[in-house]
């Protein structure tokens, strides 16, 4: 059986081969270890539906996306996503936390792994730092920011 196909389709299905033929190479010579947090996504993606898709987190399509907490102790609070920034190093979330009547802007970061390394929000109202204002809580907010990396990363 012959399947035809476009010019245009071939180039986007030859683009897609070389991307993965890329992350294939980087895990030969460097290790699975060395892939990006975006490289393991992708990969996840094609093992999870059986497809190539574009290179990008699954954030990069989500600005404006507010996720809003579970948290008996955070009940009110929810995180607006702008925007994510990948490097092989670590992956920054932007956007800003809503909560008791404030507004904190600021980033988290996650390592490849997806693991919160940093994070950083202030109200530049009076230059209250998040985790100050939620001192006790700190818990309950670690627990809220790696339910947002997660939504954000499906």
């Amino acid at each position: 059986m012959r399947i035809l196909v476009s010019e245009e389709q071939y180039k986007i299905l030859k683009e897609y081969q070389d991307v993965l033929d890329n992350i294939l190479d980087k895990i030969s010579a460097e290790g699975l270890d060395s892939l990006t947090h975006k490289e393991k996504t992708y990969l996840k993606q094609l093992e999870k539906t059986g497809q190539l898709g574009d290179l990008e987190l699954p954030s990069e399509n989500k600005k404006g996306f507010v996720i809003k907490s579970d948290i008996e102790l955070l009940p009110d609070m929810k995180f607006t996503f702008y925007e994510a920034n990948d490097t092989d190093i670590e992956t920054e979330y932007y956007g800003e936390i809503e909560f008791m009547d404030r507004t904190f802007v600021g980033s988290v970061v996650t390592d490849p792994d997806g693991n919160i390394t940093s994070v950083e929000f202030y109200d530049f109202k009076d230059n209250t730092d998040l985790m100050v204002f939620l001192e006790g809580m700190e818990p309950e907010l670690m627990y809220f920011l790696n339910d947002v990396v997660e939504k954000l990363n499906q």
